[in-house]
This record gives C-alpha cells, sequence and structure tokens, in this order.
C-alpha cells in the first residue's frame, strides 16, 4: 500500500488530482492534503507517506525546498513534482533531488496514472528487497492494525453488525486475540469550545493522538483492545478478564489524560463514555448503544470527562424518538411547501420541549437534530425539489457537525440554520425558475406583440405545457397570459392612435389584429371608448 499526501496551494487542482488518480484499493490511499509547503512539511513528518505529489510555486515553502528539507529528515518518501512553468532549472534541480516525475499543468489523468504505475512497481520492487526481519515484522503489524481498525470502523460507524462473526473467524490469522471475559465498548468524543473551529483541521491529530496513549495504556490490563476513528469521535473494543480491576484503574487515568490533553488544546474537550458489560462478542452492540447513551449525556455539562452507563438512570434500549407521528406529517408538509416562516415556528416549539427544569430529555437532541435533517432531506427527494447530490454532505459527515459541540442552544442553531438555509435556498432557486419563463413571456410579447402569439404557441417556445404555463403566469402577474397580451397591444394602439394618421384597419393589423372590427370591439372594452373617439380626444 502506497500512502499518498497531495501539497498544493490551490484546492481547485489539488481536487482534479485526487480525481484523476486511479485509486486503486489496496495498493494506493490518499493520506493527506496540504495548502502549502509549511504545512505539507507537518503532515509529511507526521503521516510519513510513502509517495508526496507537491507543486513548486506556493507560499511559505516551494516545492523544492520542502523536498530539500524532507529528504533531510530521518524520511525518504518518493516525490512527483507538479509545475505550470516548463522550465529546465525546475526539471535540472528535480533531477537533483532524484523525484520520480515532474508533470507539466494541465495535468492529465493518463500521463499521472502511468507515472503512479511506474512508482507502485517501484514500491513493490523495494518491499520485495526488505530483507531485515524487524522491517519485515513492522510492515506485518501495520498491515495487522489495518485489518483490524477496518474491521471495527465497518462495525462501529457503518452498522455492520456481522462483523463479530467476522472477528471470531480472524482468530486463526492473529488479527484479534480476544479470550473468554468481558466484552465493552468505549466511546470518546473530542469537541470544540467553540463550534467555529470545527474547520480547523491543526486540531484533528489530536484526537488519535490521545486514543492511541490510551490504547498503549490499557493494552497491558486487556486480552485485546483497539479502536476506529471518525472525524471527531473514536470506538474502543476491550475485552479483559472478569477478575480484573481496569474498571478501578480507568476512571481516573483517562479522566486525567482528557485533562492533560486539553492543556496542549485548549479549544478542545474530551470525553470517555463506557457501555455495559457484556460476556460474549455477539452481544457487543448492546455495550455499544449503551456507550452512545451515556456519552450523549455531556451535552450542557462542560466539566464531565468520564460517564459510565452505570452510573445513569437505566435506558429503554428501544426509546423512540421524541418526534411523533404528528410532529413527523406536519414537519413533511411545511418543507414540501417550502414554508419558511411556518418551519421557523414549528422548529422552535419543537425544540422547546426538550428544555426540561431536569433536563431529562436533553440527550435526546444529538439524534434528533440528525433525524430532523435526515427528514428534510428525504422529504425535498421525494418532493422532486432537489437532486440527489444537492447535498455536500455525507451523512456520516453530518453527524459529526451535530456531535462536536456540549452546548444544547448552539447544537439547536445548527440544526435551525441548516434546515432554513437549505429551504430557503431552494425556495429562492424555485422561484427563479418559475420567473425565468414569465420574464420572458414578457420579453416576446413587448418584442412581437404585431405577431400571432398564443399560449399554446408560447409554450411551445418555452418547451413547457400550456395549462403550467398558463397557472404559472397568473400566480405570478394576477391576470391571464391572454389579458396580458391584450393590455399590451392596447398601450401600443393608443401610441399610435396619438402619434400617427393611420387608419384604424392599419393600426389594428400593427398591433397583431387582421380584423379592424374585432380589434374595435377589443379597444371599446378595454378603454371605455371607441379607437376613434380616443383619437379625437388625445391627438
Amino acid at each position: 500500500m502506497i500512502k499518498v499526501v497531495i501539497v498544493e496551494d490551490e484546492k481547485n487542482i489539488c481536487t482534479l488530482i485526487i480525481n484523476l488518480i486511479n485509486w486503486i484499493p489496496g495498493e494506493l490511499e490518499l493520506a493527506g492534503t496540504a495548502q502549502n509547503g509549511v504545512e505539507g512539511f507537518e503532515k509529511i513528518m507526521e503521516l510519513q507517506p510513502d509517495l508526496v505529489i507537491t507543486d513548486i510555486r506556493m507560499p511559505g515553502m516551494t516545492g523544492l525546498e520542502l523536498i530539500e528539507k524532507v529528504k533531510a529528515s530521518q524520511l525518504d518518501p518518493m516525490f512527483i513534482i507538479i509545475s505550470g512553468h516548463k522550465e529546465f532549472e525546475y526539471a535540472r534541480n528535480a533531477i537533483r533531488f532524484g523525484v520520480e516525475d515532474y508533470l507539466l499543468k494541465p495535468i492529465k489523468r493518463d500521463e499521472l496514472n502511468i507515472t503512479l504505475s511506474k512508482i507502485l512497481a517501484k514500491h513493490k520492487e523495494r518491499l520485495d528487497h526488505i530483507s531485515q526481519e524487524s522491517d519485515l515484522n513492522t510492515q506485518l503489524a501495520q498491515s495487522l492494525q489495518t485489518i483490524r481498525r477496518d474491521h471495527l470502523f465497518r462495525y462501529f460507524y457503518l452498522s455492520d453488525h456481522t462483523m463479530p462473526d467476522r472477528l471470531e473467524n480472524l482468530l486463526e490469522g492473529q488479527a484479534f486475540a480476544f479470550q473468554d471475559g468481558i466484552y465493552q465498548t468505549m466511546l470518546v468524543n473530542m469537541d470544540y469550545m467553540d463550534p467555529a473551529l470545527r474547520e480547523d483541521t491543526s486540531s484533528n491529530p489530536a484526537l488519535e493522538t490521545l486514543c492511541d496513549g490510551v490504547r498503549a495504556y490499557l493494552a497491558n490490563h486487556t486480552f485485546e483492545c483497539d479502536f476506529a476513528l471518525q472525524e471527531t469521535s473514536a470506538s474502543f473494543i476491550l475485552n479483559y478478564a472478569p477478575t480484573s480491576d481496569l474498571m478501578s484503574r480507568m476512571v481516573n487515568e483517562l479522566s486525567e489524560r482528557a485533562r492533560k490533553h486539553e492543556y496542549k488544546y485548549d479549544c478542545l474537550k474530551f470525553c470517555f463514555s463506557l457501555g455495559l458489560q457484556v460476556q460474549h462478542l455477539d452481544e457487543l452492540e448492546k455495550s455499544t448503544i449503551t456507550a452512545r447513551y451515556a456519552m450523549n449525556h455531556r451535552l450542557d455539562d462542560h466539566s464531565v470527562s468520564f460517564i459510565s452507563y452505570t452510573t445513569l438512570p437505566p435506558a429503554d434500549l428501544n426509546t423512540q424518538l421524541a418526534m411523533n407521528e404528528k410532529d413527523k406529517s406536519d414537519f413533511v408538509k411545511l418543507v414540501s411547501a417550502l414554508n419558511q416562516n411556518g418551519l421557523d415556528t414549528w422548529l422552535g416549539e419543537y425544540f422547546q420541549r426538550f428544555c426540561q427544569p431536569d433536563n431529562s430529555l436533553l440527550y435526546l437532541l444529538y439524534a434528533e437534530c440528525f433525524q430532523l435533517v435526515l427528514l428534510m432531506r428525504q422529504t425535498l427527494l421525494t418532493a422532486g425539489l432537489i437532486a440527489p447530490e444537492a447535498f455536500s454532505l455525507s451523512e456520516e459527515q453530518l453527524l459529526s457537525r451535530f456531535n462536536c459541540t456540549r452546548d444544547s442552544k448552539y447544537l439547536i442553531q445548527l440544526a435551525t440554520q441548516f434546515i432554513e438555509t437549505q429551504i430557503e435556498g431552494i425556495a429562492q432557486s424555485k422561484d427563479l425558475q418559475e420567473i425565468r419563463p414569465i420574464k420572458h413571456c414578457k420579453q416576446y410579447i413587448n418584442d412581437h406583440y404585431s405577431e400571432q402569439i398564443t399560449l399554446e404557441s408560447m409554450a411551445r417556445e418555452l418547451y413547457l405545457n400550456p395549462v403550467y404555463l398558463g397557472a404559472l403566469f397568473k400566480s405570478k402577474t394576477g391576470i391571464s397570459f391572454t389579458n396580458w397580451l391584450l393590455t399590451v397591444r392596447i398601450e401600443k394602439a393608443k401610441e399610435l392612435l396619438k402619434t400617427t394618421q393611420l387608419s384604424i384597419y392599419e393600426i389594428a393589423e400593427r398591433v397583431g389584429y387582421q380584423d379592424a372590427k374585432h380589434f374595435s370591439r377589443l379597444f371599446a372594452k378595454h378603454e371605455g371608448i371607441k379607437p376613434n373617439e380616443y383619437r379625437k380626444l388625445y391627438a
């Protein structure tokens, strides 16, 4: 497996590179990205990639300076240089630094992937020639950890509850060393004191660093201990002897580790939660659910760093969310109608029910906010108001956004703003889509009023159903399409009557009527006076 780090100061080009690469499962993996040379060096030191794809011209540190600095360290990754400048000096220095290839912008998919194929072959060759047993053991340990954490990630974050069977099957391969005893889920959450800092990626390694230290500590007291990470949360699986005093050790030890870590990252708070102890691996889901229940009780408690399910009031694990069928029906109707004012009132009243004096329902807020957004998304999709790709955030990313705060007011505000922003944007887009054909109709009538125009011909022009266009026109203007056309023609006729000596027949033709008598009747009905009389009064 080759781990890749991309260092590129232009986000769109970084995204392009990611999309151009053929990420072969098991062979190529994106480890991380950086937006300048300084950040790139830190990422390389932290992630220790096998390959770095870097631009040359970047703020803070050029690509060549980055390569030189990395080469001076203990790391020796391979490099590909991306440049928008076909200059000999760049190429000569790139060769001197031993880069694998020097690619010019615009980057070509085939050229990039051919280079990566060569690097993969070279990397495999390099692995084939590793002879020292310690190096081989390191590689095997890394692969083993990848396998373990992949299974844990699938279980904890992808709801793959067939995992216990797979874990047991892996015992023979020594991926896990489970033994008869206690199984338990422990969760760790990283919360932002100021949620606006959620996008500050410099704090992302903080959780993994804490979890690595916790795993190293727990390894001395357990048969098995490992974790999987997702965004701002981590999930541990623990397996230890029934006679172990692990529980009495953990509370103080992990609380202290959380406080020390918070001292390093003063914008963050960390919390551990423990689920129920279970006797068999296939009961782990119960421990996981109770650990999540416990973790949700940190809301509005900024001092807590360790919560055990056993210290809380017993929970009904089948408890339904606070939203009942009437709530759901009302919410769906308001979303389908894009009723922004109604939604604002509904959300205010709905969230008020969680603000009880005893905070007995507060822990439900995380799930409620998440489910409300999902219900809004599904309602919009069902109503045909959005396409499936309209939402940029996945469910996992949404859940992470809601799960990185301990402030209930901010949580409610985040959910409310997210829903109202989506509805407002769609409503505005829908209005624009509806106004556009109306504007076209008005302009067309103004330019072609002397020609034969009908609602049907206008609908063909716009590729719309005539009935729909007629109803839409009247809803947006207050009058029918036919009356609008008539009004424009009469106004044009009035101008001609006042400013020219054209006959009534000629004026009728100029405003789109072949029959002068019919024109005169329409004029008299609209203005309350015949065309000749109008001319006498105003000419």
